[in-house]
């Protein structure tokens, strides 16, 4: 028997076809990585996953393609002409050249991973306006329920019109086709501008909670690993109301509130293992407001340095009187029967900074739940 949690939701990291471990240099936008599936099997996974009431989001890299690509093709792989081989390519304007072809612009210096340039109209048609768009392809054609967005705020950069103004358009062509289709950015800070109802949904938090859990819980060790002073009980109080005051309380009930991921460490990594400071993290991400996200691994207390070792294979060898996969189950069963911990209030209700206690309660006409941390 598998490990059973409250969930209604997965997140799946990018599964286009790629020749990459991490797949986040896309080959080909409408194929499913052969190692996970074919695409007829991913059009009944989600399916199946509809039936048992679990909705689907996937990854979209629209910053940047591999450069393996169709659109590109630095490798001559493909009978087309991508705008590496020829500056007459159909595909010339979807990047930008400094100097063709040895010079063009790519994420962050990686000449695998040319950057899109939005300033192609063209490009905006492929990837989200067309009715065949990628956006469009996977909602209207497999079901899936939305898109998490890689580097969004990087996505004007490239001789395209500002990152907002792409995002609006990108809402509107998802939202065309399926109205409750979920939006999630990847921000790790300043998220507000994209959270006013026009962009967005949510984003992953990672300044507004992730940030804030570690660097409290874990006596100064940040998400992104690196120790600064240690923090208080009231700066701890202090640094999530101010992020919860900065946005809508719609995306507040909507962003991913996450310990870890696969750009991160490991929550338990920087606990150094000690259990007992997992198991309050958990507590608060399932007590908070907002949509806990359990990174693969979480539940059975799986360790592991910054990327790769925060990617390893689930460990199906887990130590069974170690996990806290019954902890997650009681907590995702308390949300299930607890709107207030869904859609709630948040207030503060005691702060201790010499013994270290922290207190909320979370209300809503139906529920009022005291948690103490």
């Amino acid at each position: 028997a598998g490990i059973v949690i409250q969930i209604n939701t997965i997140y799946f990291n990018p599964l286009f076809h790629s020749p990459s471990n991490h797949k986040y240099d896309t080959q080909d936008y409408r194929t499913i990585d052969p190692h996970f599936a074919t695409n007829a099997e991913f059009k009944n996974f989600v399916k199946e996953a509809h039936a048992k009431g679990i909705k689907v989001v996937i990854d979209g890299v629209f910053n940047h393609t591999g450069s393996w690509h169709r659109w590109f093709d630095r490798a001559g792989q493909y009978d087309t002409i991508g705008a590496f081989e020829n500056k007459s390519s159909q595909w010339s304007d979807f990047y930008n050249f400094s100097q063709w072809p040895s010079r063009y612009t790519s994420w962050w210096g990686f000449d695998t991973l040319p950057k899109l340039n939005y300033g192609s109209t063209k490009l905006r048609n492929e990837i989200y306006n067309n009715p065949d768009s990628i956006a469009k392809h996977w909602i209207k054609e497999y079901g899936v329920d939305g898109w998490r967005l890689d580097v969004p705020n990087e996505a004007g950069s490239n001789g395209g019109s500002d990152d907002h103004s792409i995002w609006q358009e990108y809402r509107k062509a998802v939202k065309s086709v399926k109205k409750d289709a979920v939006i999630i950015g990847e921000l790790w800070k300043n998220a507000q501008p994209y959270l006013n109802g026009d962009q967005f949904d949510g984003v992953m938090n990672y300044e507004g909670f992730g940030d804030a859990v570690s660097t409290y819980i874990n006596d100064g060790m940040t998400i992104e690993t690196t120790k600064r002073e240690k923090i208080s009980t009231t700066q701890f109080d202090l640094w999530i109301r101010s992020i919860l005051a900065k946005n809508p309380t719609q995306a507040n009930q909507v962003v991913m509130n996450l310990l870890d991921s696969h750009d991160t460490s490991r929550f338990m990594h920087r606990a150094g293992n000690d259990k007992w400071k997992m198991y309050e993290a958990a507590i608060f991400q399932m007590t908070f407001v907002g949509a806990p996200m359990i990174y693969y691994g979480d539940e059975i207390g799986m360790t592991g340095d910054k990327d790769p070792d925060c990617r390893r294979p689930f460990n199906w060898n887990y130590n069974k009187s170690e996990h806290l996969v019954p902890l997650y189950k009681k907590l995702g069963q308390l949300r299930k029967d607890n709107s207030a911990l869904r859609r709630g209030t948040f207030e503060t209700a005691l702060i201790d900074d010499q013994n270290e206690i922290y207190s909320y309660v979370r209300m809503d006409k139906k529920n009022r739940v005291l948690v103490v941390l």
